[in-house]
């Protein structure tokens, strides 16, 4: 029997038409071509899972908190202020080497989409040797964190040398919001502050991490300073007499508000607060000199930016008795820089405020009128 007899068997047995039987077989080509496809995106897809097993990347990414990207991070500052009239005492604490050392305290987050903190990854501190005059710079290693947006932060503080102790002058638990917990200086009321954004977003993929350049973050001071000096202390012995007493303690209030919190990671201070004050003991420079107060406030901003403050200054003698108070003294405060204030604290002149000159050359210095 040919081929052509068969078929016309078939057509006969089972009643159909050629033209049926051609549609018949269309559709189990159909089918079997489906099938091939099928079982071969099955296996392209076991293979490729399969691959993930051996090679350094994942086609899904890891899950948002698992620690994949590992790097360590230096941290460089330097204890000099912007200029040369006063210096620092970190030779070692009060000119005795090992007097203090650092503390760093770092915290790593998450950041959301609109840049805005997230998530708390790791809150770390460490110490360090002596605290050096001029540049300092520590190395963080072990330092892991996940595949994504991160906001780095860095407070650094002088502690002392023997007890290691935080430093009593700062509550540096978060550093969303560092607070200063006085007024007035003290030889360890220092600290530098950093804050950096990491996008490691571009490692998700990484199976079994990955091992990052290292990472450097400067630190900055975040403070300003002024020294209060009475320069008439020859006018107050004409005046009272060479017997009369001289200040044994003079007392700074701040007319308006002043910042007394710190968040490192927009590097501004946060949260001014009113009715602050401190009480300090006077020292005499030489025969016309004495400096009655000094003390360091949180600024913001770059280098270049004023920051205004106003105080009245009230001196006393050894039994209580007010000695002279002083009009509203406007200080003009920058970063990392000293303003000298000079003035008529013990007498009074033609007014009682000194007056600034706005000057900011090398040295920062407020005038008398």
């Amino acid at each position: 029997m040919n081929k052509n007899d068969m078929k016309s068997e078939l057509f006969q047995r089972y009643n159909v038409s050629k033209e049926e039987y051609q549609n018949m077989m269309r559709k189990k080509w159909l089918k079997a071509c489906i099938a091939v496809v099928v079982g071969m995106l099955v296996l392209v897809t076991v293979l490729l899972f399969a691959s993930c097993e051996k090679k350094d990347l994942c086609y899904l990414p890891h899950p948002h908190g698992k620690k994949i990207c590992h790097t360590s991070l230096t941290l460089d500052f330097d204890t000099r202020w912007g200029e040369d009239i006063v210096t620092s005492t970190y030779a070692g604490g009060g000119g005795e080497p090992g007097g203090f050392n650092t503390r760093y305290i770092l915290e790593f987050w998450t950041l959301n989409d609109d840049n805005g903190l997230d998530t708390l990854v790791e809150h770390r501190e460490v110490s360090d040797g002596v605290m050096l005059d001029g540049t300092n710079s520590y190395t963080v290693d072990g330092i892991s964190l996940p595949a994504a947006r991160i906001a780095v932060m860095c407070w650094a503080e002088p502690v002392n040398a023997a007890t290691r102790a935080g430093n009593p002058h700062f509550d540096a638990s978060d550093l969303r919001q560092v607070k200063l917990l006085d007024c007035g200086v003290a030889a360890d009321k220092d600290a530098f502050a950093g804050s950096d954004t990491w996008d490691l977003t571009q490692y998700m993929y990484e199976r079994d991490g990955i091992g990052l350049p290292p990472h450097t973050l400067t630190l900055n001071r975040p403070f300003g300073r002024y020294r209060l000096i009475s320069n008439d202390l020859k006018e107050y012995f004409d005046k009272q007499g060479t017997a009369a007493p001289l200040p044994a303690s003079a007392r700074i209030s701040y007319q308006l508000w002043i910042p007394m919190t710190y968040d490192v990671y927009a590097r501004t201070p946060v949260n001014p607060v009113a009715r602050q004050g401190f009480t300090y003991t006077p020292v005499r420079l030489n025969d016309g000199e004495m400096r009655m107060a000094e003390d360091v406030i949180f600024v913001g901003g770059g280098d270049a930016e004023d920051n205004y403050f106003n105080f009245v200054s009230a001196c006393y003698a050894p039994d209580g008795a007010l000695l002279h108070e002083s009009g509203n003294v406007e200080a003009r405060i920058r970063r990392n820089r000293t303003t000298l204030i000079y003035g008529a604290l013990l007498t009074d002149r033609k007014t009682n405020a000194p007056g600034v000159d706005d000057s900011f050359d090398e040295e920062i210095v407020v005038v008398p009128d």
